[in-house]
């Protein structure tokens, strides 16, 4: 965020994008365990680090590191070509890699104290501080009869509230909640 805008209709962030250079590296593993003809399970992790180089600063919006589990499941069944049913877990760790936190009080009531939040070099800033760490589970089920394959998941399995780090409405709002999705696709 660069600051605050005082509207009508209430106090909005509003932000500057601005090109520097940076350090960056990461990293994405990916590894799969066939357990068995039917039975099947897929660990992927993920994490990056950046690091502005003039400002030594981090950036706000850095995607967390995060480890997905899948365990998906193939059975053999007469009257349909093809299914499967998957669970997922999905951690994701809170992020340390943030530059320094100004609450909305205290940067509305800086210029009132005559505070400057912008003297020295770290001139990046958030207004929350990272969302705590979370877990999210997933079902998924796919079945294919001739040329149909119908699907159907349910996302955030067990209404688990959270925010995400990366998302600008964590500002103001939790994430999804429980989601049904439900898909049918014909192969022609």
């Amino acid at each position: 965020p660069a600051g605050f805008t005082r509207t009508p209709r209430g106090i909005f962030i509003f932000y500057i994008t601005d090109q520097t250079d940076a350090l960056l590296w990461g990293l994405d593993l990916d590894a799969t365990l066939v357990h068995s003809q039917k039975l099947s399970s897929t660990l992927r992790a993920s994490y990056l680090w950046a690091k502005q180089i003039r400002r030594e600063d981090y950036f706000v919006g850095l995607p967390p590191p995060n480890l997905d589990y899948d365990l998906s499941f193939s059975p053999d069944v007469n009257w349909l070509d093809k299914m499967s049913v998957s669970l997922n877990a999905r951690v994701v760790f809170e992020q340390h890699q943030h530059p320094r936190i100004i609450p909305v009080d205290d940067f509305l009531n800086a210029p009132q104290l005559d505070i400057d939040r912008f003297s020295g070099e770290a001139k990046d800033f958030d207004i929350l501080a990272p969302p705590p760490a979370y877990v999210l589970f997933s079902m998924n089920l796919s079945v294919t009869r001739n040329k149909l394959t119908y699907y159907f998941a349910i996302d955030n399995l067990l209404n688990q509230s959270y925010r995400q780090y990366t998302d600008r409405l964590r500002y103001f709002a939790d994430g999804l909640g429980r989601n049904y999705k439900m898909r049918i696709r014909y192969s022609f």
